[in-house]
């Protein structure tokens, strides 16, 4: 699709759909923000030209859009039930994609995990849905849904939940002591610009209909504890100790990542952004807003 389009985003008030939405925008195409009346959308605001649509005006409207980006999800983070989590992950975007596919859309594209889904609701009931797009999309053949399961993405400006921005925030307070689990398990870690990228794949490539899936990360596995250290190293700080073992394993916990990209990369992606640059634009971001 080289043509400016009209572009529907969910989960714009997250890092990731709100990321999505102003790039897009940038490009040229027209994109609209999807959003529940209560939610904080001023940043949307101050960047290119995002229109602002309200859930309830999206369900009573027939407007057209030719590519649907779900992005919106439920983490459980504040231990929201399995029922909750289910309409929120499931039911919700469900209800969504058919009222679009029912005005015209042509493409979804749908933000997935990689996580196992043994190992949170969230995990489970995002897997609930992949398994639901592939029951939709037989059902649908002329709709061409994408599937992306993303590792670990990062950037400047994401919020606390995440786990290098928490830790680098940590370390710039020069925090007396930080506890770790042992730090074993290795992990992919991908930066915000490189998943945009693919992001640019998804909504433009010339794909034929129907369910495919691609996976979202760097090749590269790095062991919790190694990124632990190159941050402390990068943030320059001295003090804090690092307590790795203090905190045990989580329940299930997966001790490495598997990394499939042989689906993305004939369509022209590879990661730019490398781990120790990455991390030093997170670090910088930080230390600028304190300077400011």
């Amino acid at each position: 699709m080289s043509r400016a389009i009209h572009i529907l985003v969910t989960g714009v008030t997250g890092f990731l759909g709100r990321h999505i939405a102003q790039r897009l925008a940038r490009a040229g195409h027209r994109v609209t923000a999807l959003h529940r009346q209560s939610s904080d959308t001023s940043a949307l605001r101050s960047g290119p030209a995002v229109t602002l649509l309200d859930v309830e005006s999206f369900f009573s409207k027939r407007q057209p859009f030719d590519v649907l980006i779900h992005c919106a999800a439920n983490y459980g983070r504040d231990r929201e039930s399995e029922l909750a989590l289910l309409h929120d992950n499931v039911e919700w975007p469900k209800a969504v994609l058919e009222h679009a596919v029912s005005c015209g859309l042509s493409r979804f594209v749908n933000s997935d995990t990689t996580l196992p889904e043994h190992l949170s609701g969230y995990a489970r009931t995002k897997a609930a849905f992949r398994h639901s797009l592939l029951n939709f999309s037989a059902r649908h053949p002329s709709l061409m849904v994408v599937n992306v399961r993303l590792e670990h993405f990062y950037g400047p400006s994401d919020s606390n939940t995440n786990f290098i921005t928490y830790l680098a925030k940590q370390l710039l307070a020069q925090e007396p002591c930080i506890s770790l689990t042992p730090g074993q398990q290795r992990r992919s870690f991908i930066y915000i610009d490189d998943v945009l990228a693919a992001y640019d794949i998804f909504v433009n490539a010339a794909l034929p209909p129907g369910f495919r899936e691609y996976t979202v990360a760097s090749e590269e596995l790095w062991p919790l504890k190694d990124v632990v250290e190159l941050m402390k190293r990068l943030a320059g700080n001295t003090v804090t100790e690092l307590r790795f073992g203090a905190l045990p394993y989580r329940d299930g916990e997966y001790m490495e990542s598997q990394i499939d990209l042989s689906a993305l990369k004939p369509l022209g992606w590879r990661p730019r952004v490398s781990l120790e640059e990455g991390l030093k634009r997170v670090i910088g971001s930080l230390v600028s807003r304190v300077q400011a």
